[in-house]
């Protein structure tokens, strides 16, 4: 057992060391009835405000008598408790073992010393206890019957009740038997029953000024707690908020260490991040730490992949395990001697190490001391690192996500400017020779139209219609590239003339073409003209009178031609 375990309210001790405890301090001491005044102490201002800060809240010891099967959860684990009311100042507690537990007897004599601590909060005088069924004697369950003496305060309020009733019926009696006497008697009884109502006034007040005062110590620690979660409830919001402001890892990181530094109650503190091929764990944000501390963080790093001792915060890395170590000297030998001589320089004496984790993956490790408070580290600052660290896990992780896509919309609007640039070029760069053409082939049919051979005028018209269509199809890929680029419009298209125009395309040559072609789903002209085309360009090559057909079939997944 160290010291900062026995500090710790969240940490739990093993049934070895409970006994190796007991058998320690009843040498220590000589006292073989030691177990029974350990649970005594619980009572006691120097027992950490155990009991009292599950129990005092109730007032009085009969509501926690009542509500003892509730509160015993926060100290032991080993068995189970339940309380039956047997009168005003007499309850009977039953305890029974959880399944698997095994317990020595001393165990049950700190068990009754602990239910009498329960009277020796509100009172001193000790209750009495009996224990008429034991499990150490062959019971089923251990049995206690607990009984306490009356408060000062219980006594007045009983003499109050009796002296009023006498009191009545004395007057009353005195009324009617003897009416003369009725005003001696009643100057009398009227003065002392008042004197006993202020009396009882007075012990009760006095009882309940000092259930107060007790109170008082746990109220303080509440409200301490409350603040506490207070704050880390504004620190897990205030990270939120750096995170939709900023897209630097860098910048996220240093606000975050100034978010901790503010909120959370340590002396120093470093985020370190795994390099890109995860062999170093480097320092990009701390807090607390001089100049000369920070310069030794920040070039002192963390392998990951070394040979040797791997040191706590490279264990807490790669295992994705948090460690509390309170005394550095202690696992000296499990640190790399470079680490160990950075933590001589900058006076590490204890620290925690949380793994940083999103989605399974370790990102870095966040790492806490106190060296100047010297305040112990606890199980519970264990446990609230380990619920910050993975929001700082996953502010990384939205970061990097964030920076990831707008590199992708930076990289894609780069892309879509050079793909602008090019038809733009290539438009202009093929309308040219296309002119060209188009013109050499009307200046030939206009001058030498009557000297060609046949069927060479229609040949050059079929190229002066083939350039047309060529400078058409340009158009239209500029026209398809702006579509892209905008919100789609509905427009009606008129397949029966396009087909017409098309057919006329086909047919235009020495052979004529059986067509077949119904009319197609709505699609695009480029698309459909290419439908049509394709059959009429595989049989022109064909001998004989083949047929050219189109046609069209819809699946539930795809359009297919």
């Amino acid at each position: 057992m160290s010291v900062h375990e026995v500090a710790d309210p969240g940490h739990w001790f093993t049934q070895q060391q409970a006994d190796r405890f007991y058998e320690a301090l009843a040498r220590m001491t000589g006292t073989p009835d030691i177990a029974r005044e350990a649970g005594r102490f619980a009572a006691s201002p120097e027992a950490l405000g155990l009991v009292r800060q599950y129990i005092l809240g109730l007032v009085g010891p009969a509501r926690g008598y009542a509500l003892l099967n509730r509160a015993a959860a926060f100290f032991t684990r080993s068995s189970t408790f339940e309380s039956r009311k047997m009168g005003d100042n007499r309850i009977e507690v039953s305890v029974r073992f959880r399944p698997g537990v095994s317990e020595r007897p001393y165990q049950c004599a700190n068990r009754m010393g602990f239910l009498e601590a329960l009277v020796l909060i509100f009172s001193r005088r000790l209750p009495e206890i009996e224990h008429p069924e034991c499990i150490f004697r062959g019971g089923e369950i251990c049995r206690y019957v607990i009984s306490w003496p009356r408060g000062r305060a219980d006594l007045w309020r009983t003499g109050r009740r009796w002296g009023l009733l006498g009191g009545s019926v004395l007057g009353l009696a005195t009324l009617l038997l003897s009416p003369s006497l009725f005003p001696p008697v009643a100057a009398v009884v009227i003065p002392l029953i008042l004197l006993l109502f202020l009396a009882a006034e007075r012990a009760e007040n006095k009882d309940l000024s000092a259930t107060l005062d007790t109170l008082r110590d746990s109220a303080d620690k509440l409200l301490g707690q409350c603040q506490s979660n207070s704050d880390n409830a504004l620190l897990v919001s205030e990270i939120g908020q750096v995170v939709s402001s900023k897209s630097d890892i860098g910048q996220i990181l240093t606000s975050i260490a100034a978010l901790l530094e503010k909120r959370l109650d340590y002396d120093r503190g470093v985020i370190m991040m795994a390099d890109a091929d995860g062999s170093t764990l480097r320092v990009l944000a701390s807090f607390g730490f001089d100049e000369a501390g920070r310069r030794v963080i920040h070039d002192t790093p963390i392998a990951l992949d070394g040979i040797g001792p791997r040191g706590v915060v490279a264990a807490s890395f790669l295992d994705q395990k948090p460690f509390l170590v309170n005394d550095l000297d202690e696992i000296g030998h499990l640190i790399p001697p470079l680490h160990r001589e950075v933590g001589r320089r900058l006076d590490i004496r204890s620290f925690i190490s949380c793994p940083i984790v999103c989605e399974g993956q370790s990102l870095g490790v966040l790492a806490v001391d106190t060296n100047r408070t010297g305040r112990p580290l606890l199980q519970s600052d264990l446990s609230l690192l380990m619920g910050i660290a993975p929001v700082i896990g996953i502010s990384i992780h939205n970061a990097e996500h964030l920076a990831r896509e707008q590199r992708q919309a930076a990289l894609l609007e780069v892309a879509n400017q050079e793909l602008e640039a090019f038809c733009y070029t290539v438009a202009h760069d093929l309308q040219a020779p296309l002119r060209a053409i188009n013109g050499y082939c009307a200046v030939i049919r206009e001058e030498c139209g009557d000297r060609l051979p046949l069927p060479a005028p229609a040949y050059f018209s079929r190229i002066g219609a083939a350039a047309v269509r060529m400078g058409e199809l340009i158009d239209d890929l500029l026209a398809l590239y702006r579509v892209t680029r905008r919100d789609l419009a509905w427009e009606e298209i008129d397949l029966s003339a396009w087909r017409a125009k098309w057919r006329g395309n086909c047919n235009s040559g020495s052979r004529a073409a059986r067509w077949s072609l119904p009319l197609p789903p709505a699609l695009l002209s480029g698309e459909t003209g290419n439908c049509c085309g394709l059959p009429w360009k595989t049989c022109w090559a064909t001998p004989g009178n083949i047929p050219a057909r189109a046609a069209w079939r819809s699946s539930s997944s795809a359009r297919q031609r």
